[in-house]
């Protein structure tokens, strides 16, 4: 969150500075829209230019973020967060969808 005061020519002192910067923080957070948390595990994945438009339905199909998408000479490398309940699930319509070519990679964080 980012309060900004612009300066109007009153002092209003550490105190003043302090209330004015949060009774503004308090009004965005009472006004703000309220968004559960989800769990998410990264994944990398390699699909061809045909597969890619079924793997994107299929990533919608569990809530799954496509959070880069990489075109190569050969198809697409594509890095996607989902919930750990559906892992399972997107592993096994990929590998249907693909024969078997498409496996999900848990993704290493550097």
């Amino acid at each position: 969150m980012l309060v900004i005061r612009w300066y109007g020519g009153i002092q209003l002192g550490t105190g003043g500075l302090a209330r004015a910067y949060g009774g503004g923080a308090n009004k965005c957070l009472q006004q703000a829209e309220r968004l559960p948390l989800i769990q998410r595990s990264s994944f990398q994945l390699e699909c061809s230019f045909s597969e890619l438009a079924l793997v994107k339905l299929r990533l919608a199909e569990v809530n799954g973020l496509l959070e880069s998408e990489n075109f190569t000479a050969t198809g697409v490398q594509m890095a996607i967060a989902i919930g750990p309940e559906h892992v399972d699930t997107l592993q096994r319509q990929l590998a249907d969808l693909s024969r078997g070519r498409i496996v999900l990679h848990k993704a290493t964080t550097e």
